[in-house]
């Protein structure tokens, strides 16, 4: 059961839990929370049947801007439409656009190969 850092004893949190584990689970959560309050942090914690207390999410330091890079990594921007569609070709499909360039790359090589056959052979002679 994943519950939010909720230092009330409430019996939603620990209704899986034999009544005789209940003060043991209430001392760990009472460290638990004094260690939120002095780094300033929130956890997500969950009781196993034996009454452990394990602490499942720590969440990011407000003070730790690489938490803040990952999340606005994430995040799409709208201009990035038109800085990666400069062609105006985003919105075809792979086959539609790697065809056309199959196409543009096979008319230069169909004219290199013609042009290399059809070079000129020197004179054969007749000695009948």
């Amino acid at each position: 059961m994943l519950l939010p850092m909720d230092i009330r004893f409430t019996l939603s949190a620990v209704a899986h839990l034999p009544v005789y584990l209940w003060p043991w689970v209430w001392w760990q959560l009472f460290a638990i929370k004094r260690w939120c309050r002095v780094n300033n942090r929130k956890v997500l914690w969950q009781a196993d049947e034996h009454g452990k207390v394990w602490v499942t999410y720590v969440s990011d330091d407000e003070k730790d801007l690489t938490a803040w890079f990952h999340q606005q990594n994430k995040i799409y921007r709208p201009h990035w439409y038109a800085i990666y569609n400069e062609s105006g070709e985003m919105h075809l499909s792979a086959i539609h656009y790697w065809m056309g360039r199959i196409m543009e790359c096979g008319e230069r090589f169909m004219h290199r190969v013609v042009s290399q056959a059809v070079r000129t052979l020197p004179a054969i002679e007749d000695s009948s």
